[in-house]
């Protein structure tokens, strides 16, 4: 971005100085393992909303809203946990609330993440179900992740959860369906289906859990990590088998699309008469 600024205004640049933080080297790692975040995160190349799955997420975020002031022991909870090695933080533990009127809530403060072993999930899995009594518990189970959904459910002497774990094995469809893979999560995102819940705005550059799933809700599928995403997923396959569609007859994403550009042709028709 300098560059480009100094060769607009004939300014010759002798050195670009670089953080410490961010040697030359690690630069061009980073910039190697996925070049179009890299130019996000260091080029200020904004990702525009035809290369995002989730251009409408970012409005269901709301702020100034204590959802402990709300009737949440009357909503339902189901927790979507996806699984990483221990060797990163990306074990994603995401409980969302279900309204009486079928809206999703993730509420702030309440997912986790960390790289727990085995032992370690259990006693977080132990911690929500304190809390918030989920009636199930999805866990992705693909190969190995298998043998840990199952040891779960042998273990319901030993832990009052164990009986709502469920496995949840995923594939491309999953990801790339429009109709049930997370493509579409963007017509319940546009139609305001679900809510972000924090009471105040958090620092910009928060790494709390919640704000870790927000900013990969933003960027997907472009961030480096999606065990976020994925485990939200999870619980909303399982909701919409409890209890149908969310906001059922919700128009399509298409159909959303064609409204919102009628709309701005409207608004442009009027301000034309105007002038």
């Amino acid at each position: 971005m300098i560059e480009r600024l100094a060769e607009r205004r004939g300014l010759e640049i002798q050195s670009l100085p670089l953080w410490s933080r961010f040697p030359r080297e690690k630069l061009l790692d980073r910039k190697g393992a996925n070049e179009r975040a890299y130019r996000r995160g260091f080029e200020l190349d904004a990702y525009s909303d035809d290369e995002r799955f989730f251009p409408s997420f970012e409005s269901c975020v709301e702020v100034g809203v204590d959802w402990r002031s709300l009737p949440w022991t009357e909503w339902e909870f189901v927790v979507g946990v996806d699984l990483a090695s221990t060797k990163r933080p990306g074990t994603f533990i995401v409980p969302v609330a279900v309204t009486p009127e079928n809206r999703c809530l993730i509420l702030e403060g309440l997912p986790r993440c960390g790289s727990w072993s085995t032992k370690q999930l259990a006693d977080e899995l132990d911690k929500v179900d304190h809390e918030l009594s989920p009636v199930s518990i999805v866990v992705e189970s693909n190969g190995v992740q298998d043998a840990i959904v199952e040891g779960f459910k042998q273990e319901q002497d030993r832990f009052s959860w164990a009986s709502r774990v469920e496995g949840k094995n995923t594939g491309r469809a999953d990801k790339v369906d429009r109709e049930v893979g997370l493509p579409s999560m963007e017509v319940e995102f546009a139609n305001h289906a679900w809510s972000i819940l924090y009471a105040k705005r958090h620092p910009i550059d928060c790494v709390c859990a919640t704000c870790v799933l927000v900013d990969q809700f933003k960027v997907y599928p472009h961030g480096d990590l999606t065990d976020g995403v994925m485990a939200t997923s999870f619980a909303r396959w399982k909701i919409t088998t409890l209890g149908g569609q969310l906001l059922p007859d919700l128009p399509s994403i298409d159909d959303v699309k064609r409204v919102a550009d009628e709309e701005r042709e409207a608004f442009a028709a009027a301000l034309k008469e105007l002038q």
